[in-house]
């Protein structure tokens, strides 16, 4: 009877520590989360304000010079893009009049589309 006794209070005593440790290791990892987010906001909070600065119509010079260099890397990632897209309808509209598996395998940038 006292065996019982104490190997019940042994497991009560296991449960409650393992479940102290999960939500400790719970709320840790809350706070890890609340601190990253934080530092993220504050990170982005300068472009928010030059976006928000910017006229939406008539743009003024400070705000194009801000936004120059992220509007060419968006441009050329745009044209790099088309140019895919219009490989891959080419490759699909190849396999779909002479389907092989060798049309099905071959790679979008041996097919050059202007």
């Amino acid at each position: 009877m006292a065996s019982t006794i104490t190997l019940s209070l042994f497991l009560a005593f296991v449960f409650v520590g393992m479940m102290l440790a999960l939500v400790m290791g719970y709320l840790s990892t809350e706070e890890r989360r609340a601190r990253e987010k934080n530092s993220g906001e504050a990170q982005v909070l300068p472009a928010v304000e030059a976006v928000a600065a910017m006229p939406h119509f008539f743009p003024t010079a400070d705000a194009t010079e801000v936004l120059s260099a992220p509007a060419v890397f968006d441009e050329r990632l745009l044209v790099h893009l088309e140019n895919h897209v219009r490989a891959e309808r080419t490759m699909v509209s190849q396999f779909l009049h002479d389907p092989s598996i060798d049309a099905l395998y071959r790679h979008a940038s041996s097919i050059h589309v202007r």
